[in-house]
Order: structure tokens, then sequence, then C-alpha cells
């Protein structure tokens, strides 16, 4: 493929002027095959189709089904963008095939994660079963999100309304970018929150997904602990040596799935036909609100969360609990425009000038040469802006 072109959210068939030079060797996934251009919804497409299929298995209800069906409807029939920019059925086949290759790839970075997670789980799945009270963590979390998301939308739909311009948010003082005007803004605001839904759906089903993945292994080699003569008698050191596992797994998993968010994160800047039919919708947000952080597609979502294995062995409470903190204080503020958190502001420099700050941790663009540390004003400046621009020279890709 073509390797080296970082391109534009505006406009994903413009490259970027500044980002002809190819990324060093492990800076991205190197991916074979044809380009298959357009389609921004190919991926949401594909998890529908999924999402088809594990209903008629009777994995997934019904009713669950129908409500992603009817939020990505919603956000198709909101986006005024013409069909063939939003739909290309003719390159799914060669979009599917190099998704299939960054999964292979990211998955073959943290192997080794998931090797020492499923030893761990054999040691705190007995465990974990007496601690899982309640509903399951995908409830729990999506039930979060979506209260979260109504309360947003709800303010910003009273907001674009009701409110005189001087007492707008900051990122709604200036009608520009993508929201040129308060209509479009509203527009945009309730895309955002029918797109996300769909999204988060793949994220909040990451945790079951993996113990799935664990116990059919299990079940496979047809291990059972609690039947041995060690756990019998030691009970108490085997699980103690479990829990240990966990937290030891969950300090080292950071490293592993930071690793993969940038590389996954870069390819799909690289790639033309991944970033049409993955990455480019969440970037219609170049002035993102926090609806906006759920407008990344499943395929994504699944991609970058699938490399935290061992910290999926958290009993269902205690995973729903530090995915709420992370939420409140990393993943909802990173879109929050018009924010002085240096946090944020790392992720927001992402969004305005593109070819930059593609990692989680300043550290990993630091050690790829694509570190942008803005100024605290700048996500304030950037709303009399139009459209991204270049990130200064200190950020060269």
């Amino acid at each position: 493929m073509s390797a080296a072109r970082l391109f534009s959210p505006d406009d994903p068939h413009e490259v970027s002027a500044s980002s002809r030079q190819a990324p060093p060797n492990g800076a991205i996934y190197r991916l074979w095959g044809p380009e298959s251009r357009g389609g921004e919804y190919n991926s949401h497409i594909l998890f529908v189709l999924t999402v088809a299929v594990l209903t008629w298995q009777g994995i997934m209800p019904p009713p669950a089904a129908g409500w992603i069906a009817l939020c990505l409807a919603a956000a198709f029939l909101l986006d005024t963008h013409r069909l063939t920019r939003k739909v290309a059925l003719r390159s799914l086949p060669g979009q599917a095939f190099l998704y299939g290759q960054l999964v292979i790839r990211a998955f073959l970075t943290v192997l080794p994660h998931y090797v020492f997670a499923f030893g761990v789980y054999i040691c705190v799945m007995p465990l974990r079963e007496q601690l899982n009270v309640g509903i399951s963590s995908m409830a729990m979390l999506y039930a979060f999100y979506l209260t979260i998301r109504v309360t947003y939308l709800a303010w910003y739909t009273a907001v674009l309304l009701f409110a005189p311009d001087g007492s707008l948010p900051t990122v709604f003082s200036e009608q520009r970018a993508n929201l040129r005007d308060r209509r479009t803004a509203l527009r945009h605001v309730w895309w955002s929150f029918f797109l996300g839904n769909t999204g988060l759906f793949a994220k909040c089903s990451v945790q079951i997904m993996t113990i799935g993945l664990f116990e059919f292994i299990r079940r496979r080699l047809d291990i059972d602990i609690t039947t041995t003569t060690l756990y019998v008698h030691h009970a108490g050191w085997v699980t103690a040596a479990g829990v240990t596992g966990v937290l030891i797994g969950v300090v080292l998993s950071i490293r592993g799935s930071s690793e993969v968010y940038y590389r996954a994160h870069r390819t799909l800047h690289v790639s033309r036909s991944l970033f049409d039919s993955i990455h480019a919708i969440h970037h219609r947000g170049i002035l993102p609100t926090p609806l906006d952080s759920g407008t990344i597609s499943p395929l994504e979502y699944f991609i970058t969360d699938m490399a935290r294995p061992t910290y999926m062995l958290l009993p269902d409470w205690g995973f729903v609990v530090c995915e709420v903190v992370l939420a409140l204080f990393t993943h909802l503020p990173a879109h929050t425009s018009g924010t002085d958190s240096r946090i944020a502001g790392h992720h927001l420099a992402h969004h305005l000038y593109v070819v930059c700050n593609f990692g989680l941790l300043p550290s990993d663009d630091r050690r790829w040469g694509t570190l942008y540390e803005p100024a605290s004003e700048d996500s304030r400046r950037a709303v009399d802006r139009a459209s991204p621009r270049q990130p200064p020279r200190t950020a060269a890709p």
C-alpha cells in the first residue's frame, strides 16, 4: 500500500503536503493489498452485519440489535454528505482485507499479554464468579454512556435553540468548521449522538468478548483448576497469585495497549482505504464535543480496546468503575473543545491539526516525532478557523 500519507478530515482525498515522508518502521502496521476508496459508513455496515449474525444465532438479544440499527439509520439520515461518500459497497472487500491484516498485526503485538492473561484467568475464574454480582459490565457501561450522552444532547440542543450568541459555550461561540451556523451545529450534535450510540455498543462489549474467548479456550482444553490437588489444598494461595497477576498484568498492559493504539491509529491515517472506511467519520468533529467522543467506528474500538486483556479480568463492577473514571477524566475531556486541560489538549490538537498526537500518551508521540504540545489557548483560538491547519514544524510526522 501507499504507506506515507496522512489526510485532512475536511477532504480525505487531499494529501497533506507536509506528510509525504514515510513513517519510520514500527510507527505503523505495514499492510499489503490494493487501496479501495470511499465509504465512511462501510465499517458500520460490517458491524451491523455482524450484529445481525449474532442475533440470528441467539447470542445478541433482538432489542439490542434493533437499537443499533435504529441509531445508525438516524445518523445516516441526518448526514448531509453525498451517498457515494457515505457508502462504497464495491470497496468493502478490499477494506475488509486490509482491516483483517490490521487486527492480526495488532493482536500479535499483544499476544504475550493474552497468554499471560489466560493463565491468570485460570487462577481467578472461581473468584470472578463469586464477585460478579448484579448485571453485566456491558449493560452497566452502556447505561452510563447513554445517560451522559442524553444529558449532553439535551444541554447542547437547548443552548443552540435558545441561548443568545454571547452566552454560547466556547465550542459554539463561532459558527465555523463543523459548526457553520446554529442549524448545522444542531444537526451535528444529533448526528454525533446517534452515531456514537452505535460505536459505544462495541466498546462496552469488549470485556464480555475477552472473557468469552478465555472461557471458550478453557473448555476446549478441559481445564478446571478447582478439581486439581493444588487448588483443593492451597486455594487461598492460588487465588492470591491470580489476583497479583491481575494487578501486574494491568500495569504491564499499559505499555502494550498504548503501542497498539498509536500504531493502529496512525495506520488508519496512513491507509487511504482504512481512513475512508473507519476513521474519517470520527474527524468530522474538527471542534469536537463530548458527543463526538463516541463517533469512533466499532471496528476501531475493537482494535484499540482488545489490547488490555488482563484488565478485562477485573470483576464486572470493578471494570465498570475503572472505565467510568477513565471516561470522565480522559476520554470525554479529550473531546471537549475549549478546555484548559493539558491531557485533553493533547488529543484536541490531533483533531485540529490531524498530523500530530496519534498516541494515548505523549511519550509515544515523542518517540516517533509526532508530538505537538499546544498552548492552553490553542483550542480556544481554533474556533476562529474554518478548517484545520498544519501544526508547527516541531511536530513533523
